[in-house]
């Protein structure tokens, strides 16, 4: 996950500590710290390559978009899914980021019920899909 709000990577990692998929979390706290991590393996917990991204737009040194140009140019990290969790609505954010080959784009929920359904949906499509 690359989010600059602690809030955002705390509901997150709550709300996921429920899933029937056995998750491994890594947090970046910027856009270039993100792209650092995904380039050497030994940066994760596991140290493994992440099977799913979970980006935010907004961040600083480097923007979502940024992050997701670059490791969508990586050959090594090119085919992990980038799902785009912002809190941005504008038609230009959602348009660029399918543009730099964004997996999803998703609108950050704004309260409990709807979190838990992204949630679910994260978990029912996402993960399942790629275990």
């Amino acid at each position: 996950m690359a989010e600059d709000s602690p809030e955002a990577v705390i509901l997150m990692k709550v709300l996921m500590r429920q899933s029937r998929f056995p998750i491994h979390w890594n947090v970046a706290r910027d856009g270039a710290e993100a792209l650092a991590m995904l380039r050497d393996p030994r940066n994760f917990s596991d140290k493994r390559i992440p099977d799913l991204i979970l980006l935010d737009l907004g961040m600083p040194k480097m923007n979502g978009c940024e992050v997701l140009e670059e490791i969508k140019k990586d050959g090594n990290l090119k085919n992990i899914p980038v799902l785009i969790m912002t809190n941005s609505t504008d038609d230009r954010d959602i348009s660029s980021a399918y543009e730099h080959n964004a997996n999803f784009y998703m609108v950050k929920p704004q309260d409990i019920e709807h979190s838990t359904e992204m949630v679910k949906y994260l978990e029912d499509f996402w993960l399942q899909n790629i275990r």
